[in-house]
C-alpha cells in the first residue's frame, strides 16, 4: 500500500470520525446519547489504522511462517552444490539434490520434538497441568495419587 494511499485513508476515516462528534449529536436527532455518538466516532476513527495494521502484521507473519523453509531449501541448495564442487562437477545434479536432502536434518523446519525439550519447558507444562487441575478443584497431594474422579463437576 502507497503511503499516498494510507494517508488518505487515515484522513478520510480521522474526519469521518470528527463529523461524527461534531455534528451526529446535534444534526442527526436520532435521540441516542452523545457517548454512543462518540463509540460512533472513535470506532469510525480506528477502523483504517486498525485495518491497516492488520494487513501489514498478515503480511510480516506470513514471511515469519515461511523463513525456516526458505533457510531450510538455501541450505540444501548450497549443500547441493558443495557436493557437486567437490566431486568436481560442472552442474549440479539430482543425486546432488537428494543426498544434500538426506543429509539435513529434518527439524529445521521448526517442528519441535519432544527431546529438545528442556527441564525448564517441561516444568513449565508441568506447572500448568497442575494449573489446569487447581482450576477443576483437584487438588495435588504429595506423594499420593490424585483422585480418579471426573475433572468435570456436576
Amino acid at each position: 500500500m502507497s503511503r499516498w494511499v494510507r494517508r488518505t485513508v487515515y484522513v478520510v476515516s480521522m474526519l469521518t470520525g470528527l463529523l461524527i462528534l461534531a455534528f451526529g449529536y446535534r444534526e442527526f436527532g436520532l435521540g441516542l446519547k452523545f457517548h454512543i455518538y462518540a463509540g460512533l466516532a472513535m470506532l469510525s476513527f480506528l477502523a483504517a489504522p486498525a485495518a491497516i495494521f492488520h494487513m501489514d502484521n498478515r503480511r510480516k507473519s506470513a514471511i515469519d511462517r515461511s523463513l525456516p523453509m526458505l533457510l531450510n531449501d538455501l541450505t540444501e541448495g548450497q549443500e547441493a552444490g558443495m557436493r557437486a564442487d567437490y566431486e568436481g562437477s560442472e552442474r549440479v545434479k539430482a543425486e546432488h539434490i537428494r543426498l544434500a536432502n538426506a543429509s539435513i536434518p529434518k527439524g529445521a523446519n521448526g517442528a519441535l520434538y519432544p527431546e529438545d525439550l528442556s527441564d525448564i519447558h517441561a516444568q513449565t507444562l508441568l506447572l500448568a497441568i497442575l494449573e489446569a487441575l487447581k482450576k477443576q478443584g483437584i487438588r495435588h497431594r504429595r506423594g499420593r495419587a490424585l483422585p480418579r474422579e471426573p475433572l468435570a463437576r456436576p
